[in-house]
């Protein structure tokens, strides 16, 4: 495959920038010449999405994340997850991984496998069998076609809409396969499917209506993903609360913390103070 080996276009200034929690555990902030600030939940659910065991053990009983931009929404489509106080974050699976070293990765996305034709017009991705949706049915093809027709929706303003706007076809051939014929050549068409390159997350295809732009869900708060969290509850404009998923594909990243809580806080003296307390474990 072509491109298996090509590497990040993360420009070369750009570092991750470690901190540590009240907790003790490791903090990672992604990108830290751009990420000025904690993002929300899209970087407290990836925190403790970092922060999971490489083996299968327990997760931790709890951590709440402070926060101070704040956003009701968990589509995807219409939520970018750069730039944005997106609490989707872990309730989201990639639809292709992506490893350490800034290479695609094969094993860290619901796509297990592809290949692009020899013309580069035309790509296949291979769903891997046994994902669990959050609502405990398995995840197929009809889900990731469903995903890449989503974001390329007029409504859509995720930065993967350009890739899926490359789109000129998408064929389901089998229960775990799609096809897609591109409408020109691009070798590179699998990067805009990672976290590398976009924000492109694989989502549930019956959880959404057509609208006449293009595509809402049908329940705001039904639980559409397959990552490590799943959606528990929420109190609109004080707080979010996500349960670790146990039927997790990945056993090797399942959530660290039983219950992740993200809270609003605006004022920069009360997160410090409760940030010092313990009241929460992260905080911008």
């Amino acid at each position: 495959m072509p491109i298996a080996g090509r590497q990040s276009r993360r420009p070369s200034g750009e570092h991750a920038e470690c901190d540590t929690g009240a907790d003790g555990r490791a903090i990672h902030q992604p990108g830290g010449s751009h990420a000025t600030t904690i993002r929300v939940a899209a970087t407290a659910l990836l925190v403790a999405s970092l922060a999971a065991p490489t083996v299968a053990q327990a997760p931790g009983p709890a951590v709440t994340v402070a926060t101070v931009e704040w956003i009701e929404q968990f589509d995807p489509g219409v939520l970018p997850r750069r730039g944005s106080g997106s609490t989707k974050g872990s309730m989201f699976d990639s639809v292709i991984g992506s490893g350490p070293s800034g290479a695609l990765s094969k094993a860290t996305g619901v796509v297990e496998d592809w290949t692009v034709s020899p013309d580069a017009t035309h790509v296949s991705l291979r769903l891997r069998k046994g994902v669990s949706r959050h609502d405990g049915t398995e995840a197929t093809a009809d889900d990731l076609a469903f995903t890449l027709t989503r974001f390329a929706a007029d409504d859509s303003t995720a930065s993967a809409r350009p890739t899926a706007r490359k789109i000129a076809n998408v064929e389901v051939t089998d229960r775990y396969t799609v096809k897609v014929t591109l409408k020109e050549p691009d070798s590179v068409f699998a990067y805009g499917l990672s976290t590398l390159e976009g924000d492109m997350l694989f989502i549930k295809k019956d959880a959404y209506r057509k609208t006449v732009k293009g595509w809402e869900l049908i329940d705001p708060e039904s639980r559409v993903g397959t990552g490590p969290y799943r959606f528990a509850r929420r109190k609109l404009g004080e707080f979010v609360e996500y349960e670790a998923f146990g039927d997790y594909w990945d056993a090797s990243r399942r959530a660290a913390f039983k219950t992740l809580r993200i809270v609003r806080i605006v004022d920069a003296s009360t997160r410090l103070s409760a940030l010092r307390t313990g009241e929460v474990g992260v905080a911008p």
